[in-house]
């Protein structure tokens, strides 16, 4: 019998992550492979005219494809992330 010996999950249950595509909530994450597997409820848009048919998106995604992510502050020159909250009327 051979043991296995795996590093500690990066990201925990409910933390904000970003990934190239979008953001998200951790909402579970397994041992896979060698490698931690996360279920990341991704962030809705705007709801449409006809209203939401179906749940959130959700995605699996491997450990090295997520990061924290940036929080714009006041010297920041792109602020992409804020522009709809400061657009609103």
């Amino acid at each position: 019998m051979t043991a296995t010996f795996m590093k500690l999950p990066k990201f925990r249950n409910t933390q904000w992550v970003s990934f190239v595509g979008g953001e998200g909530i951790v909402r579970s994450y397994t041992p896979e492979s060698g490698t931690w597997t996360y279920l990341i409820e991704m962030t809705l848009g705007l709801e449409p005219d006809f209203g939401r048919v179906g749940a959130e998106t959700m995605i699996l995604l491997t450990e090295a494809d997520l990061h924290l992510p940036h929080i714009a502050s006041e010297g920041d020159v792109t602020v992409t992330r804020f522009e709809a909250l400061y657009n609103l009327k």
